[in-house]
C-alpha cells in the first residue's frame, strides 16, 4: 500500500500489516498499536533506503 500526498492525520491503522507500506512519511498523526511499531519501522527503513545487515 501506498501513501502519498494526501492528509492521514487521525487514521485509525490498527490492526494492519504496516511493514509493506511506502510513503511512511505521508502518515503524520495516524493511529498504530505498539505491536506494530516493527512493521512501521520495516516501511520507513525501505523509504528511506536504508541498509541493515
Amino acid at each position: 500500500m501506498t501513501f502519498d500526498g494526501g492528509t492521514y492525520r487521525g487514521c485509525d491503522l490498527r490492526g494492519n500489516d504496516l511493514s509493506g507500506l511506502r510513503g511512511v512519511g505521508a502518515l503524520k498523526k495516524v493511529i498504530v498499536d505498539r505491536s506494530q511499531l516493527p512493521g512501521l519501522a520495516q516501511a520507513l527503513a525501505a523509504d528511506l533506503e536504508i541498509s541493515v545487515d
